[in-house]
């Protein structure tokens, strides 16, 4: 399988039949609330359920999905549930059905419930959830209920109550198609051949279309074929072996049963005709194995025993030469060509056929693609590559780590550095000249209120004028003294002065002002850097504790570091566990190759000796 997916979620169900098809997506939300809910749909329909997964929990932790009710939780229930986590799947389901919701999120809870409580046979269980359904529940799983109450049916050996509810699917949709081909199952099993060959054989007045379809068309025709064979009915069973499509999953299969209701009405000429191609066919099949003694012995049956000791010399030789790649393969299980071979990338899908016919694989890893791609190993498998997914990502925090390291040191040096700068300016000095400004300024306004003195609230150019003047009246001063002033010179000192008096004058309030605003600045300035230095000297003694981060860091570090370690031991133990089933079946298959190679080399014998004369 591509990727463990959820069943039969709000937006997009998994058929509840044995063979584990899907049914059709419905379309995704044509638009979406909460971009966080639309990033996990993109990784669900790119196959990437984990990482889905993941952006529902992130979404969570940071306050959760708005705008689409239960939905979320809905779609991680089931998320969870595709990989096996029962327990937590079930805990999720029952959180939902205690809150406010609408009908379509109770239902999809109670078949969830329902879904789970299957999977543990709890038939009473299925139908006390199935019991709080809605009588004409949503279109999202109304067919997944429908399909899950056929299951059950069937499961239970009640083949009359699940013929009444398949004739309920809509017509030619994969529900109706996996339900008549499970009941031709079911009656099969029984032994009533007729009632399984009714239902195969509805398949073939449906339209099916999509691959799944047709693969699942093909296994119906060749069960509906052993049925008749079973039955003695031997052209019937001829007729629908000859529906398979060569290129079906089940073609090698439906071959074999060709050549053995040939066979068995006689017609040994004509089941040369299946056998002769799959014998032809890669002998990792077990059908491929088995036609190789069947070939011979058909040409026995045509008195053609030259052709038939030729055949079973040839099925010997092949035989020994898959065993020899079976025992290199079961040595392999000990060496990383197994490691290799799991190793599929895991942005692809888990085509096992595809991988090993795409990159010309060596016999072993084509062997052992083969082989998973015929048994049940692909969820154990997918587990491996989630897991492998996850130490990928663990590894990536761990790398974040190191980063954010050196990002809380490189601040931390900053900051130091930031505050040596500041306690090496002469704060002293600076609060000194502005102490001083201030109170040169407090003097002149006070001395100007108290003299009256507009001249001395003049600034720039009016305040050299006015020193000029001040030094021009201390010179005439002592020039009279000594007799030397003039009177043009007393005159002009007396005008400027006049003059001078009249500027500032006019100017005083605006020179007040001016001198009051800058007052008010220099005070400003003051407690400005009285609080700048107060609030340095309190960064100093406390500021940002980077020792905390550095802890909080380390610890996140350590709990990657044993997330790494627990992901390396379960990769270990899944490995383990794949090991172990692909050795019982290489171990089967070999086993099975030994007998069928036994019995090759006895008919080599007793073909022989008759051609010696000799009585076998």
């Amino acid at each position: 399988m591509a990727a463990v997916k959820p069943l039969a979620l709000l937006l997009a169900g998994l058929i509840l039949a044995p063979a584990g098809a899907w049914a059709k997506k419905p379309q995704p939300p044509s638009t979406v609330a909460d971009l966080r809910l639309g990033a996990a749909l993109y990784e669900y329909y790119q196959n990437k359920p984990l990482d889905a997964l993941s952006e529902l929990l992130v979404a969570k932790a940071r306050g959760g999905i708005k705008g689409h009710g239960n939905h979320p939780d809905i779609m991680a229930g089931g998320f969870y549930l595709g990989y096996g986590m029962e327990r937590t799947a079930t805990d999720v389901f029952n959180q939902v059905l205690t809150e406010q919701q609408s009908a379509s999120t109770r239902d999809a809870a109670w078949f969830y419930l329902a879904r789970l409580r299957y999977e543990q046979k709890d038939w009473a269980g299925v139908e006390a959830a199935l019991s709080h359904v809605s009588k004409e529940p949503h279109w999202d799983v109304a067919q997944d209920i429908l399909a899950l109450r056929v299951n059950m049916a069937t499961a239970q050996d009640k083949t009359a109550q699940a013929e009444r509810l398949a004739g309920q699917f809509e017509r030619d949709t994969t529900w109706r198609a996996y339900a008549y081909y499970n009941l031709g199952a079911a009656f099969a099993r029984k032994g009533d051949f007729k009632k399984a060959v009714d239902n195969f054989d509805l398949l073939l007045h449906m339209r099916l279309e999509r691959q799944e379809e047709l693969t699942l068309y093909d296994k119906a025709m060749t069960s509906a074929g052993y049925s008749y064979l079973l039955n003695k009915r031997y052209q019937e069973a001829i007729d629908h072996f000859s529906q398979v499509r060569l290129n079906s999953p089940v073609a090698n299969r439906a071959l074999l049963g060709y050549g053995w209701a040939a066979a068995e009405s006689q017609n040994y000429s004509l089941a040369l005709k299946p056998w002769t191609a799959l014998s032809q066919r890669n002998l990792v099949d077990d059908s491929a194995q088995e036609v190789l003694i069947a070939l011979p012995y058909a040409y026995e049956k045509l008195g053609r025993k030259p052709e038939a000791l030729a055949a079973y010399k040839q099925a010997e030789t092949q035989y020994l030469a898959e065993i020899n790649h079976l025992d290199g393969s079961l040595k392999a299980l000990i060496s990383p060509v197994l490691d290799e071979t799991l190793n599929l990338p895991l942005d692809e899908e888990l085509s096992w056929n595809k991988y090993a016919e795409d990159h010309d694989l060596p016999a072993q890893k084509a062997y052992f693609a083969a082989l998973f791609a015929k048994n049940e190993f692909q969820q154990q498998v997918q587990i491996l590559r989630d897991l492998q997914q996850m130490r990928i990502i663990f590894s990536q925090w761990r790398s974040k780590m190191q980063l954010y390291q050196d990002l809380v040191d490189e601040r931390d040096l900053s900051r130091e550095a930031h505050m040596e700068r500041y306690q090496h300016r002469p704060y002293n000095q600076q609060v000194a000249a502005l102490l001083a400004q201030s109170q040169t300024l407090a003097v002149q306004l006070q001395k100007s209120i108290a003299e009256n003195d507009a001249e001395a609230l003049v600034s720039g150019p009016a305040a050299l004028r006015y020193q000029t003047l001040q030094q021009a009246k201390t010179r005439l001063t002592r020039l009279k003294a000594a007799g030397q002033a003039s009177a043009e010179q007393s005159e002009k000192v007396r005008f400027y002065a006049g003059l001078n008096l009249m500027d500032a004058t006019e100017e005083e309030a605006a020179n007040r002002y001016a001198l009051e605003q800058n007052l008010k600045t220099a005070g400003q300035q003051l407690a400005q850097l009285n609080t700048t230095w107060q609030r340095t000297a309190l960064e100093a003694q406390t500021g940002v504790n980077f020792q905390s981060f550095r802890s909080r860091l380390g610890g996140a570090r350590n709990r990657v570091d044993e997330q790494l370690k627990r992901t390396d031991r379960a990769i270990e133990e899944n490995k383990t566990v794949l090991r172990a089933q692909i050795q019982d079946v290489l171990e089967f298959q070999r086993a099975r190759l030994t007998q069928y190679l036994a019995q090759t080399r006895l008919s080599i014998a007793r073909l022989l000796d008759e051609a010696t004369g000799e009585k076998y």
